[in-house]
């Protein structure tokens, strides 16, 4: 049986989507694991947003706003971020990994009405997703002004809204309780019991113990892949 070397790729930007059939055929067939390498679905409290939809223990989702924004980046060797055909711009940059997220949560969205202001010095993006009636507002944006990067959401589900900022997630119930946790690592009160857990950790981990154990990943589908770059490229 052939064997190869085992791939994990950030990113998805050059793909199309008759790449992604190429290369999870490819990889099958020479026996090697192959995975794009999405981060949120690691992350602690994108993990958490993700069993409350699948639970409903708040209730159905009715409406949700996710923010990624960062400074128009100047750093990049041969200022190759700003050169559309190689980095895809804020599409790729920054909105992608939201869409994974909802993609992987909610499945392919019913509808989608979306903004664009491209401009040489700002690239901004604003989405809105009808997943089954739970509308999701998306910004992505690269700034002109030196703001710092802050990627923030907020979901609203029949009994509590679910919101993360600065870095630490609160649950505000229709109850009147307010629970709250963060995932810094530093030692806290942490009431919503979320675990101290470093994102890209679980991540590489979770491919490496595929390649152990001889199981092709499956948690970025293929099909999930090929939805999300379709309405990448239609922004």
């Amino acid at each position: 049986m052939e064997k190869g070397i085992n791939v994990v790729c950030e990113k998805p930007i050059s793909l199309n989507y008759d790449d992604v059939k190429r290369i999870y055929y490819t990889a099958q067939k020479r026996n090697v694991k192959f995975m794009i390498a999405q981060v949120l679905r690691f992350w602690t409290e994108y993990v958490f947003v993700k069993d409350l939809i699948d639970t409903e223990e708040y209730g159905k989702l009715l409406s949700g706003s996710m923010q990624r924004l960062s400074i128009c980046p100047d750093w990049s060797f041969d200022d190759w971020m700003s050169d559309e055909s190689r980095s895809g711009l804020v599409p790729f940059d920054l909105h992608i990994h939201d869409l994974d997220f909802l993609v992987y949560a909610l499945g392919k969205p019913d509808e989608i009405k979306s903004f664009r202001s491209k401009r040489p010095e700002q690239d901004v993006i604003e989405v809105l997703y009808n997943f089954g009636g739970a509308v999701i507002n998306c910004e992505a944006t690269w700034y002109a002004a030196k703001i710092p990067f802050n990627a923030n959401f907020r979901f609203q589900f029949e009994k509590a809204v679910v919101v993360y900022a600065d870095g630490k997630l609160t649950v505000y119930t229709d109850n009147g309780d307010t629970v709250s946790g963060s995932n810094d690592g530093n030692e806290c009160s942490d009431t919503l019991g979320l675990p101290k857990t470093d994102a890209y950790a679980d991540e590489l981990r979770y491919f490496t113990d595929c390649v152990k154990n001889d199981v092709f990943p499956d948690k970025v589908k293929p099909e999930e892949l090929e939805e999300v770059i379709s309405i990448l490229k239609s922004l």
